[in-house]
């Protein structure tokens, strides 16, 4: 898909960073922009392609990548090597940062902030910083697990395990513990004893939310 913007000449700076104001050379209608219409601020042509959007006080920077039909608004700010794809919106004073991942319908706004090697997709609705919890490294293979509120409960990733829940877990490390025959019984104690503290600090944060959530009722 060829380009959907153009720099207006207006520039600004963020953390050193020169940011040049986008405006649409054509319409994007699943976004009400039309062309012409000015946009937000990033640093090159690089950050923002497909179909995706950034408006007024956004801002897109260093390695950071927007596209397929994703939306940047309001506050926000992704930089770094951090990707907002699909249909995702990042928005209010949101921050995504490092190398993480926000896309599929997921929503990250309010003061969260999502970084390092975070995942966050699906239904997820991130409105503050307690809506996700990282775990970096964990287990056999050192990955990352992502724990990340929605509307009616959560989604819970582990590497290239996805769309899991907490009840899941137990089951998913036990099928995981059926590839660990080179390793040590010492280094299967300790990656079944990872996954257990995960489990245990997973179910704590979920507790917090489910009463956070009886409190606003």
């Amino acid at each position: 898909m060829s380009k959907h913007f153009e720099f207006t000449g207006e520039t600004c700076n963020r953390f050193g960073v020169t940011l040049h104001q986008i405006r649409a050379t054509r319409d994007l209608p699943r976004h009400g922009v039309a062309r012409g219409d000015v946009g937000g601020w990033i640093e090159k042509d690089d950050n923002l392609f497909g179909g995706a959007w950034v408006f007024g006080g956004a801002w897109v920077f260093g390695g950071a990548w927007v596209f397929g039909g994703a939306w940047v608004f309001g506050d926000a700010q992704v930089f770094g090597d951090a990707q907002v794809f699909g249909d995702a919106w990042v928005f209010g004073g949101a921050w995504v940062f490092g190398d993480a991942r926000v896309y599929g319908d997921a929503q990250v706004f309010g003061d969260a902030q999502v970084y390092g090697d975070a995942q966050v997709y699906g239904r997820a609705i991130l409105t503050e910083g307690q809506d996700i919890l990282v775990v970096h490294p964990i287990g056999s293979e050192s990955v990352t697990a992502t724990l990340a509120r929605t509307d009616d409960g959560h989604i819970l990733s582990v590497g290239c395990w996805q769309n899991g829940t907490v009840d899941e877990l137990a089951a998913e490390v036990e099928r995981r513990s059926k590839h660990w025959w080179e390793a040590s019984a010492f280094e299967c104690d300790r990656w079944i004893a990872e996954y257990a503290a995960l489990e245990t600090l997973c179910r704590a944060r979920i507790s917090a939310w489910t009463a956070q959530k009886e409190v606003t009722r």
